[in-house]
This record gives C-alpha cells, sequence and structure tokens, in this order.
C-alpha cells in the first residue's frame, strides 16, 4: 500500500519542520518509495478496561520493535520517551511552556489534621525493621535514616523491598 493517498500522515509543510530520521527519508526519497503496513491486528473486544487495552498495544508494538528493529523509529521502547534525545529548539519549547505554571496547591489551604496525618504517615519517619533472609527478626530502627546511618545500607535499598512497614535488609 503506498502511503501517498493519506495526506494527513505526509503533510509536506510539517515534514518541512520535523527534524525526524524519518521526516528527512520522506523528504529526500518521496512517499513513493515508503509503505505503510498493518503488521498485526489485535482484538481488544475482550479488554474492557482502557489500562489493558493499551496493555496490550504496547506489548505488540514492543515485540516488532524488538524482532525487526525499525531504522525509524524514535522511540526504542514502546510508549516511552526515555532516552529520546530532543532538540535544543524542541527543548526551549518545552521549558517554556511549563515556566510560569502556577503549583497545583496555589490557594489551596491544608488542614491541620492533613498537616498531622503528612507528618504522621512520611516515610523517613516510619519505623524500619531488619530481618534475615529466613524472616528472623534482627532489629528495629526509629527511622529509615536511622537505618541507613547504622547499617550502611543506602536508604533507598529497603524501600524498594517495603512491605507493610517491614523491611527486609
Amino acid at each position: 500500500m503506498n502511503i501517498a493517498p493519506y495526506g494527513e500522515i505526509v503533510n509536506r509543510s510539517k515534514l518541512l519542520k520535523g527534524q525526524s530520521p524519518i521526516a528527512a527519508a520522506l523528504l529526500k526519497y518521496s512517499t513513493d518509495n515508503f509503505a505503510l503496513v498493518i503488521l498485526e491486528f489485535i482484538d481488544l473486544n475482550n479488554e474492557k478496561l482502557a489500562k489493558e487495552k493499551k496493555v496490550k498495544i504496547l506489548l505488540s508494538e514492543q515485540k516488532f520493535i524488538n524482532s525487526i528493529k525499525p531504522e525509524y523509529n524514535i522511540n526504542l521502547i514502546a510508549g516511552s520517551n526515555l532516552g529520546r534525545i530532543y532538540s535544543d529548539e524542541v527543548r526551549a519549547k518545552m521549558s517554556r511552556a511549563k515556566k510560569g505554571l502556577p503549583s497545583h496547591w496555589l490557594g489551596k489551604t491544608k488542614t491541620p489534621e492533613s498537616v498531622a496525618l503528612m507528618i504522621k504517615n512520611h516515610g523517613m519517619k516510619k519505623s524500619v525493621h531488619q530481618y534475615n533472609p529466613d524472616g528472623t527478626f534482627l532489629k528495629s530502627y526509629t527511622s529509615i535514616i536511622a537505618a541507613e546511618a547504622e547499617t550502611g545500607i543506602s536508604r533507598s535499598a529497603p524501600s524498594a523491598t517495603q512491605s507493610e512497614n517491614q523491611i527486609k535488609c
């Protein structure tokens, strides 16, 4: 299938603005040398939640990214911009868009009760319990910072294995 009939997809003025490898290739070689191929039809009728549908689509996309290793794919991970390199122009636009945005707390106040709950439930103030891998209790610490100071284990390590305020180190 030739992609030229899909004018919305291949808008020349939009291609001229872009700096992606696919935009450059489309301009250089013309749309006559490219094809739009449907690799897989995904049945989403059995998926009830939008999140389940998205996961199914992303898993399929990642399967083809891994197997075909497309030359013009901008992102190596389906649905993620992780590792994507933006041009200076795009970075400046994103920066301008984010500047001047008010805080989500602007105009809102916290009740004394909610402040007390936030202080009480703050992760750095919760007690930490240390266990052996076999589940034998070793010691309790007043906070994750105290556990880090005494054991030398980074505070991010116990946090990653936290389960119901019982941390296995």
